[in-house]
C-alpha cells in the first residue's frame, strides 16, 4: 500500500499524580517508569492488553507509544483475489495491536495524547502509568489522572442557559492543593478509598438550579483553574431563546489540534512524523502560556 497522509486528532490533558496525598516529583517518577524494562511495561485491562514499551524522558519531556491489543484473538485475514478467509494464528504474548502516540510536557503538567478510535485512550495510558509507579516501594499509594483541558467555548456554552435542570460533575481525587470549597469531595473520596467522586444536582420540578451559585459556580471555578481537576461535567437545561432542552458536556468542548500525518508503505502511522506534530504542538501552547 502506498504512503500518503492521513488526519489525526491530538487532544490536550492535564497530568495530577499524588502519592499518598502527597505531590510527587514528575521527573524521578517517569524515570523510574523508563527504568522498567520495556517488556516489563504492559497491563492486562479485562481481555485487552495495553503496553508502553515505548518511553523515552528527555529534559521536561516525556514521550511515549502505547500499544493495545485483545487478548487470545487471532486476527482473521480476507483474500478478496480469491474470496477466502484465513486466521493468522498469533504465537504466545503476541496481541494485534493499535499504536497511540503522546507527549507530556513535565513542566507544564500537560500532555498531548494521539486519539485512535481502536487504541489506548489517554485515561488507560494514566492507569498504566499509575500501577508502574506503584511497583516502587516509595509510591504504594501513588494516583496519577490525565484530565481533558476544557475550552473557552465550554464556559461560554455554559452562560447561555436560562434553565438548568440538571448539573454533574466527575472530580478525579488527584490534586494535594484542593480549594476549601471541595473539602468536603476529597473527604468523602478519602474516607471511601475513592479516586474520583461524582456530583449530580437535579432541580425541583418546574424549577432552576442556581445559575450564579452551587455546582455551577464550581464548574466556572474548577474549569478556569490552570490545571483542573475534572474529568468531565454536563449541564441539562433550556438556554435564552430556546425551548427545547440541550445537553452541554465538557466531553465535547476539549482542547485539541487536527493534523495531517504521513503513513508508511504499510498503511500505519509515521511514528516520527506524529511524534514531531504532537512536540509541535505543545511548543505553540508552552509558547503562548509565556508569551
Amino acid at each position: 500500500m502506498p504512503g500518503g497522509t492521513t488526519s489525526r486528532k491530538l487532544e490536550v490533558f492535564v497530568l495530577h499524580a499524588v502519592n499518598d496525598n502527597r505531590a510527587v516529583n514528575y521527573r524521578e517518577l517517569f524515570d523510574f517508569i523508563a527504568s522498567i524494562p520495556a517488556r516489563e511495561r504492559s497491563i492486562e485491562r479485562g481481555e485487552k492488553l495495553v503496553a508502553i514499551p515505548e518511553l523515552t524522558v528527555s529534559s521536561s519531556r516525556v514521550s511515549f507509544v502505547a500499544y493495545e491489543g485483545p487478548l487470545g484473538t487471532n486476527p482473521l485475514i480476507f483474500d478478496s483475489s480469491e474470496a477466502r478467509a484465513r486466521i493468522e494464528r498469533l504465537s504466545s504474548g503476541e496481541v494485534l495491536a493499535t499504536r497511540t502516540h503522546g507527549v507530556i510536557d513535565l513542566r507544564q503538567r500537560e500532555a498531548v495524547v494521539e486519539f485512535n478510535h481502536r487504541g489506548a485512550k489517554a485515561h488507560e495510558v494514566a492507569s498504566v502509568f499509575e500501577e508502574l509507579g506503584r511497583r516502587n516501594p516509595n509510591w504504594k499509594a501513588l494516583a496519577l489522572e490525565l484530565n481533558p483541558l476544557p475550552t473557552a467555548e465550554f464556559l461560554a456554552e455554559i452562560q447561555k442557559f436560562r434553565r438548568v435542570r440538571l448539573a454533574s460533575i466527575r472530580v478525579a481525587r488527584p490534586n494535594p492543593a484542593w480549594n476549601r470549597s471541595y473539602e468536603i469531595l476529597k473527604d468523602v473520596a478519602e474516607e471511601s478509598s475513592g479516586q474520583t467522586i461524582d456530583l449530580a444536582v437535579t432541580a425541583g420540578r418546574g424549577q432552576s438550579l442556581s445559575t450564579r451559585g452551587g455546582i455551577i459556580r464550581w464548574i466556572r471555578e474548577l474549569v478556569s483553574e490552570r490545571l483542573p481537576p475534572l474529568k468531565n461535567a454536563t449541564i441539562v437545561g433550556t438556554r435564552e431563546g430556546e425551548d427545547d432542552e440541550t445537553v452541554v458536556s465538557l466531553a465535547r468542548y476539549h482542547q485539541h489540534q487536527r493534523v495531517r500525518v504521513r503513513l508508511t508503505s504499510d498503511g500505519h502511522v509515521d511514528g516520527q512524523d506524529i511524534q514531531e506534530k504532537i512536540r509541535g504542538y505543545l511548543d505553540q501552547r508552552t509558547h503562548r502560556s509565556t508569551s
